[in-house]
This record gives structure tokens, sequence and C-alpha cells, in this order.
């Protein structure tokens, strides 16, 4: 049978810990057996049927998908609803994704926590996140950010790059700072996940279009109850103009509930420009400037500057009439100069979602009169002769990269491993592909 017990779910402190077991062929999905997250305030009050939701909020996409058994003991009652109701919009998001499974509580009980006045929201401080923040800051937000998603658990120095300016900017505007350390992202094999690649869009992975949003959410669940939050804010990252699908949807996000808390997506309205208008219009009136964090490559956790998102960041931040160097970038002779290279040559993953953001760049081309450097003048001008779709053709490289995905290629044989096997056939596949790279061969 293909299943998932959940053994032990025990909260010490601020640290919550569930041991689970699986059976059958889910249990290729997981590195691990034991889910951890460790809070920045004491958890150990809280209830089980709520202390199982960051847990579940990794795992169920993955029973869905492989049409397995979950048993949970005790679950909060508005919850389980909203995971049916989840389901079924991630189906219609994702048609050839077959989802079935299912999630069997033994207990379900209704929770009331007591309201504090304060409303919540996820907050990497990136453009997304400061505009909800901005939309939404006479509502005393608490501000939540997630070690473990971006930037690898263990990575302690990108995290104090990264969560050093966030302090800060949560201290200038009065706001609570919650943190939250998991390895709910580590838990998931995403060798072997791949396997449904081709039913999600297979460029971006099962992290982009499937994971995120709802793990994201998930865990805040302990720390809503703990703070009696009514409202959890998650800031879109599209508008209804991108036809590709992602793991942080409004047709998603807005059904999840638990508790006294309903999840809010917000700013779905606007595209990520528009959004740097609003950032613009904010600083007409202060001279308030914090990093902007875009960056997903930085080892330090600030912003390479030079990778796909930093360099669209940097480029949107000049239409708007903003000086990057304010923002966290640092504008170097040859920043324009590399964008257009990079566009030209295929250096950077092209996907629809990338496509979709140039295009949002193109299309508010007539701001250009607010350009600080003429560099990012000359880059616009340029832009706006070109075919965008030229960029994603041009993603030569990567493209090639993905047609000799011999790990991809191999998924197949790993699924009908059995398990055991199948650790020792994967070490010796990444230790091949460690050393073939070594040797610019492609694996």
């Amino acid at each position: 049978m293909n299943k998932i017990t959940i053994k032990a779910i025990k909260a010490s402190g601020s640290r919550l810990i569930i041991n689970f077991k699986c059976k059958g062929q889910i249990s290729k999905f997981f590195q691990t057996n034991q889910f951890y997250a460790d809070y920045n305030v004491p958890i150990e009050n809280v209830p089980e049927d709520i202390l199982v939701i960051p847990f579940l909020s990794t795992v169920l996409p993955i029973v869905w998908a492989n049409h397995a058994v979950i048993y949970v003991n005790a679950l909060d009652e508005k919850f389980l609803e909203s995971v049916c109701e989840y389901k079924k919009a991630l189906q219609k998001l994702y048609p050839k994704l077959s989802l079935g499974g299912r999630l069997i509580v033994k207990h379900t009980s209704k929770q009331h926590p007591v309201f504090q006045s304060k409303n919540m929201m996820l907050f990497s401080g990136g453009v997304d996140a400061q505009v909800t923040f901005m939309r939404h800051m006479s509502e005393h937000l608490t501000l939540v950010c997630v070690h473990g998603g971006d930037i690898e658990a263990d990575n302690h120095i990108a995290w104090k790059g990264a969560i050093s300016p966030i302090i800060e900017f949560a201290r200038n505007n009065k706001c609570s700072l919650r943190t939250v350390r998991s390895n709910f992202k580590e838990m998931v094999d995403f060798l072997i996940i791949r396997v449904y690649d081709d039913c999600i869009n297979d460029k971006s992975g099962w992290w982009g279009r499937i994971m995120h949003g709802l793990a994201f959410l998930g865990l805040c669940a302990p720390l809503s109850y703990v703070e009696g939050t009514e409202k959890l804010y998650i800031a879109s990252s599209y508008t209804s103009d991108f036809s590709g699908g992602w793991g942080s949807h409004p047709s998603l996000d807005n059904t999840v509930r638990w508790a006294a808390t309903e999840v809010i997506h917000d700013g779905y309205e606007l595209s990520r420009q528009e959004k740097l208008l609003v950032l613009a219009e904010h600083f007409k009136n202060c001279d308030d400037h914090f990093m902007l964090r875009s960056c997903w490559y930085s080892e330090i956790g600030g912003n390479c500057g030079h990778c796909e998102k930093c360099s669209r960041t940097i480029l949107g931040l000049e239409l708007a009439g903003l000086d990057p160097n304010k923002y966290g970038f640092k504008i170097k002779p040859d920043t324009f100069l590399n964008i257009n290279r990079n566009l030209l040559n295929g250096g950077w993953y092209f996907g629809d979602d990338q496509l979709f953001m140039w295009e949002d760049i193109k299309r508010h081309a007539y701001l250009k009169k607010n350009i600080i450097h003429p560099e990012a003048r000359a880059l616009i001008d340029w832009l706006q002769t070109v075919d965008i779709t030229s960029f994603y053709r041009a993603s030569a490289l990567l493209a090639k990269l993905y047609k000799h995905d011999l790990g991809k290629k191999l998924i197949p044989l790993f699924m009908k491993e059995p398990d055991p096997i199948y650790r020792i056939s994967k070490k010796a596949f990444f230790l091949i592909r460690k050393v073939a790279r070594t040797f610019n061969f492609l694996l």
C-alpha cells in the first residue's frame, strides 16, 4: 500500500518535530522521515491539529500525485475543508496531473484563538512583498520570513545576509518579525519528483509550479495561532494575463484557512512593473531606502546583481525612476551591457514566466523619460525594437542541458527500482555527474 503514517508530533519550546513513516512507492519522494521547523517564538502550547499543518502543506500535493493515503490523528476542521477545495483548484490548474489519494483524519476539531488585532504576511523583502506591505501597513502586520526555501536551512551565512536588512526594515516600521527555519524543502527528493515535470511545465518544476505557495503558508500556521491572526497575506507573483500555472495562485491560496485564519493572495491585479511604480509613488513622499531582495543565487544573502532576476529588477527600477543603487543593487560600468549580452546570447534560462516579466518591462517602455542611467535608457530603446520571444529561443545552452538531461531520462528506471536500490543508484548518478561536469560533459 502507498501510504504515509505520522508516528509522532512533538513541540518543545520553539521547535516542532514530526516523524513519519512511508510505505510503498511514495517513500522514494522523501529524503528523510523527519520534518522540523524552528520558530523564534514558543509554540509548545499550540494544539496538535494546528501543529501538523506545516508538514501536511508540504506532503499533501505529493500524496495526491502518487494516489497515496496519509493518516493523521488530529486536524483542524477548517484546514481539512480547505485542502479539499485546494486539491480541486490544483487539478483545474494542471489538468494533465492526475490527483487522487486520500487524507484520513481520526479526529477533527475547531480552534478559536483569541484575536490580537494583528494580521500577518509572508515577507521576503522582495518587490512583491514590499508592495503588499505598503498596501496593508496600517493593519499592524506581523512579518514572517522563512529560512529553508531559496536559502538552504543549513546556510547560516546567506541567511544572515538576507535577514539583517529585514530586521532593520521591521524595526524602522515598528513591525513584529517572526522567523521559521525548516527542512521542508530538503525533505523532498527533487530528482524523483521530476517524474511529474511534463504534467506541470517541466522547466520550472515542482517547487515553482506546485510546492512553494502552500508550503510557505502552512509553515505560518503555528505562528498565526500564537499571534491570534485573522488574515495572512501572501504577495502575488503574476497577474491573470499569465497563462502558465504557478504554485502561488489566487485560485489556490485563497482556499487556504485554519482556525480563525484565512489566507489572502494580494496584488494579483498588479504586474511587477506596476508594483515598482507603486514603490516609486511611495518614495515621492518619503526618503525611505531599503534593500529589495530579489536574488536566488547570492551566496551571502544579498543581490548578486547579474542574474536574470536581479537584472530585470534593476531595469524595472530604472523604468520606475528609482536608482537601483539605493535599493540593494550596485550599478557597474558594464551592468547594462551584460544584460544586453545575456539576452542576445541566451545566457539566462528563459521560461514562460521570464518571458512574461520581460514583456511587462517592454510594455512600460514609455516610462523611459524617468530613467536615471543613460545606459539603461539605451537598453530600453533597444528592447522596443526586438521580439522578446527571441530571448526564449536564444537560451541555446540551457535548451541543450535539458535535451541531454540524463537525470530525467533515468527517472523511469529509478521508479521501478526498490527504494534501497534507488538510494544507491541516485548517489552513484550524482557522483558520476559531478565528475562528468568537471570535464564539461553534459549529464
